[in-house]
């Protein structure tokens, strides 16, 4: 197994390259490119504004979001509110209620003793 490392044995030292092999010089730039900033800057442009779009796009509708939101919470909020005075409402009526059926049930008991 070469990945083993045996004791006396020592590897030999790998040659430092100068240049890169072969097979990656086609990423190499060479001064018979032609550098063309113009094509640079239009293609840089035009990546920009797509994305500016895109997120121009994406805060339009998050501030719809936020809005729709806002008018739920506030319809939600405003249901609370009615249902709450409405329920202390029915509370009310049914403490007179109950303390009308005792005060009656009081009143059977007596006459009846």
């Amino acid at each position: 197994d070469g990945s083993r490392v045996q004791l006396g044995v020592t590897p030999k030292p790998t040659p430092v390259r100068e240049s890169p092999p072969r097979s990656f010089q086609w990423k190499k730039c060479t001064d018979s490119d032609k550098v063309n900033c113009g094509l640079l800057h239009d293609t840089m442009s035009l990546q920009w504004g797509k994305f500016k779009d895109l997120v121009d796009e994406l805060e339009a509708e998050m501030d719809r979001n936020k809005d729709a939101w806002k008018a739920l919470k506030e319809d939600l909020n405003e249901q609370l509110d009615v249902i709450s005075a409405r329920k202390g409402e029915c509370q009310t009526g049914f403490d007179t209620a109950v303390g009308t059926k005792n005060m009656l049930t009081t009143e059977s008991d007596e006459k009846t003793v």
